[in-house]
């Protein structure tokens, strides 16, 4: 089983009672090492580990490794490794045919939140409701720590390197309104 494992577009639909975002495209978890085999992954085609670790490999599942630096506090994302860090997932994230996918780290609450706030303010999903997903990890202690990590993305179009990578997450995860 993996901790903390959820469809991030499933939650946020709830939390605001409407479809904003297209299901079973984007999932956040734990690690995913002591996982039998590939049955117990949900459907995605790309895993996105942001331990420092080596994941388990599946045949046919894409994998990106991408860690975080263990010595700097990920929430503190105004500080410019944590800002490298977090543009170089995203740039990663930059290709469709990764879709979907699951992004995670050891517990799935922290790197993973960090990363997982990013995208959703990229695609235009609202604070409080980023704030809301992320309680919803087991193990959190409040929202301060994901407060802290929204409050240092700031203006996206100076956070983001590439904001191409903006345009390719709302094509992938938001439901089109016609």
């Amino acid at each position: 089983m993996i901790t903390n494992l959820r469809d991030v577009a499933e939650t946020v639909n709830c939390l605001v009672g409407k479809e904003l975002m297209i299901e079973g495209r984007l999932y956040r978890g734990g690690t995913i090492n002591d996982l039998f085999d590939r049955s117990e992954l949900p459907d995605v085609k790309t895993v996105v580990n942001l331990r420092t670790g080596e994941d388990k490999t599946f045949e046919g599942i894409a994998n990106i490794h991408i860690p975080a630096i263990d010595s700097i506090e990920n929430y503190c994302t105004d500080n410019h490794q944590v800002k490298n860090w977090s543009n170089r997932v995203l740039s990663a994230l930059n290709n469709a045919a990764l879709f979907p996918i699951l992004i995670h780290c050891t517990a799935g609450k922290d790197r993973t939140g960090v990363i997982v706030a990013l995208i959703l303010k990229c695609i235009g999903i609202q604070e409080s409701v980023i704030v809301d997903e992320y309680l919803q990890s087991e193990g959190v202690k409040g929202p301060q720590n994901i407060i802290t990590a929204l409050e240092g993305f700031d203006s996206l179009e100076e956070y983001v390197y590439d904001q191409k990578v903006i345009d390719c997450l709302k094509q992938q995860l938001l439901v089109k309104i016609s």
